[in-house]
């Protein structure tokens, strides 16, 4: 037969009981509690103390200064990381403008057409039901010219 309820909660209880008996922070806790109490206690026992004192300060140490070398090593492994962020970011940024649009409205706010931009910078116009009545495109010299549905220039300006 197994073990009964009561037999595996002392069981699991021993284990637990273990576990914090070793934990560092138990331990502090009762050295600095017979330090407290050290007048008490006979020389042998006090230097018996300081011993359990001073390796318990050399565990700490020892801890800290692997800690901070994980640090380190943490902070190695993420200023690349932060740089790569950083030359993705500047790339997405320095990509074409995404489509842009914007619709007309009457004075009863109903919808007259719309105008999308595109990523080169050709602007084209719809009407209300979305059909093409025509696009404008800029070129570098800040001349704009327009364009009808069949892309015959109807006009252009200059800036």
């Amino acid at each position: 037969m197994g073990l009964t309820n009561a037999e595996r909660q002392a069981r699991w209880r021993e284990k637990r009981d273990a576990k914090l008996a070793n934990h560092p922070d138990v331990i502090e806790r009762e050295l600095m509690q017979q330090a407290e109490r050290c007048g008490e206690l006979g020389e042998a026992e006090r230097l018996a103390l300081a011993d359990k004192l001073s390796g318990a300060a050399a565990d700490y140490l020892r801890r800290s200064n692997g800690l901070s070398q994980m640090a380190w090593r943490l902070r190695l492994l993420v200023t690349p990381a932060c740089v790569v962020i950083a030359i993705l970011i500047t790339l997405t940024t320095l990509a074409p403008v995404h489509a842009q649009d914007v619709r007309f409205y009457d004075a009863h706010g109903r919808t007259t057409g719309s105008a999308r931009t595109d990523a080169n910078g050709v602007t084209t116009f719809h009407d209300c039901a979305g059909r093409v009545t025509g696009s404008a495109r800029t070129d570098r010299n800040g001349v704009t010219t327009f364009r009808d549905a069949a892309g015959r220039t109807t006009g252009s300006i200059r800036r």
